[in-house]
């Protein structure tokens, strides 16, 4: 896998696991505590880390294409 394609990757598992973080809050009350509000935030900084990485392997991939002759 290129790292164009793994930085692809990496993106689109970060937008799930941000869409995943933001889509918990939507449980019943009772079911939230200390514990499960931790949670939450761990995705969201796991979401971050993940772009970030996916972006960086992106633009380190294109960067490094050789042009076509053509």
């Amino acid at each position: 896998m290129s790292k164009v394609q793994s930085g692809l990757l990496f993106i689109g598992i970060a937008v799930l696991v941000n869409l995943g973080g933001r889509l918990l809050p939507a449980l019943p009350p009772g079911s939230q505590n200390i514990g499960y509000a931790g949670f939450v935030v761990v995705l969201m900084l796991g979401s971050l880390v993940f772009g970030l990485f996916g972006l960086f392997r992106l633009i380190s991939g294109l960067l490094q294409k050789k042009p076509k002759d053509g």
